[in-house]
């Protein structure tokens, strides 16, 4: 029997979609890491480049409050707001959009500095604009992947997004969703755009399991839950894409809060404890930040790769932030988390994954709990098995694109 061996095939070309564009140190650090764990399974990785107008708007510079009102009309209502509660919501953007344009300066640079960034780890498309445009050209690929990040929510999305849900494209394409995370994603409301974008998704995956079953009904194949994709790195792993920062030589308390207002008297009370128990400065990373009661240092050199620095040598982090927690897991720091209404959930599940979710404050917290170091050894062990399932994952993903590719040889 002819025993020859395979033709050998070029690299798998992923092409990943997400949130890469967000002045937003976690969006743009799970890209990376996704595209970093693809990397190193052999695949070529490329970045769609897709901007959707409305969204972008968040992270302009200098917004335009009409476009952003109207998309965040569009969000409200597309997850059952009313007209009148859309209509305030809506103006409240358009407010907050012009009072923005007086820090119009700092957002700038802070733009650019996160460009600069993508553009040194990044291997991007064309830019897209609109799902026109995606599916008039759509990037050549092997494999498409979305997420993670909530690229599913409503909410962000100015409603239902088709691009996020990978509709377009060659029919040869694997299509895979990765962590993808679902906040105020309602399938009932939105059965019809689901039944028809759902079940072309080749392997769907979730960050978070509250949408798993009835997503699993609509799936062609089984819905797992895996980790963010940045749990799939260790903190060495994210060395090559830290940036030197200037980093206090004292101890220091790192504070990354994100939209303070339904957070901001539980993170003050947190703080002032710990600077009182630890004896530590207060850096604040936070992109838009808030004025605090109590003396800060706000670095000027704002970066994902600075804030990988900032979090690896803090004494201690406090945050309402997912992405802030998860990387204070990957650090081995000793941190605290406030979760805001609406992003508690996300923060639970992670922590309740690896058993810590007494770092939850709640307005009953003993403070003094927080100054007890936290054993890290049961951790690893869970961030271990959080990895491989993750990996395996996108291992089905990359092997069912080769197979793909074997037989169009064969043939």
């Amino acid at each position: 029997m002819d025993q020859s061996p395979e033709p050998a095939l070029a690299n798998i070309q992923v092409a990943t979609l997400n949130f890469h564009f967000a002045q937003n140190y976690g969006a743009v650090l799970q890209a990376i890491a996704l595209q970093d764990r693809l990397e190193s399974l052999g695949a070529e990785v490329r970045v769609i480049d897709y901007r959707p107008p409305g969204h972008s708007q968040h992270y302009a510079p200098l917004p335009n409050p009409v476009l952003s009102a109207v998309w965040k009309f569009r969000g409200a209502t597309a997850t059952g707001a009313s007209v009148s509660s859309a209509a305030k919501q809506a103006l409240a953007r358009a407010i907050r959009s012009v009072l923005l344009w007086k820090t119009q300066g700092q957002r700038r640079s802070q733009a650019r500095r996160f460009e600069s960034y993508r553009s040194r780890h990044f291997e991007m498309t064309r830019r897209y604009k609109s799902m026109r445009q995606l599916r008039a050209t759509p990037p050549e690929a092997d494999v498409y992947v979305v997420g993670s990040d909530q690229v599913w929510n409503p909410t962000n999305m100015g409603g239902i997004d088709p691009a996020y849900f990978l509709s377009f494209g060659a029919a040869h394409v694997v299509r895979a969703g990765y962590a993808v995370s679902t906040p105020q994603l309602d399938p009932a409301r939105h059965q019809r755009a689901l039944a028809s974008l759902v079940p072309p998704i080749d392997h769907l995956s979730l960050r978070e399991p509250h949408l798993m079953a009835p997503l699993s009904k609509l799936a062609t194949t089984p819905v797992q839950l895996v980790p963010d994709p940045v749990m799939l790195m260790t903190a060495s792993d994210f060395q090559k894409y830290s940036d030197e920062a200037s980093v206090p030589r004292r101890p220091y308390l790192l504070l990354y809060a994100v939209n303070t207002h339904s957070t901001r008297a539980s993170l003050i009370r947190l703080v002032n404890h710990l600077r009182a128990s630890l004896s530590v400065e207060v850096v604040d990373v936070s992109l838009e930040p808030a004025a605090w009661p109590f003396p800060v240092t706000r670095p000027v050199d704002l970066t994902p790769g600075t804030f990988l620095s900032y979090i690896s040598e803090a004494r201690f982090v406090v945050s309402n932030s997912f992405h802030a927690t998860a990387f204070s897991l990957l650090y081995q720091r000793d941190f605290a988390v406030v979760s805001a209404p609406g992003t508690g959930g996300r923060m639970s599940e992670l922590l309740t994954r690896v058993r810590l979710t007494e770092r939850i404050v709640s307005e009953q917290t003993d403070l003094s709990a927080f100054d007890t170091p936290i054993d890290y050894r049961d951790v690893e062990i869970h961030l271990t098995e959080m990895r491989s399932r993750g990996m395996s994952f996108l291992h089905t993903v990359v092997d069912e694109s080769e197979n793909r590719r074997r037989k169009c040889v064969v043939r």
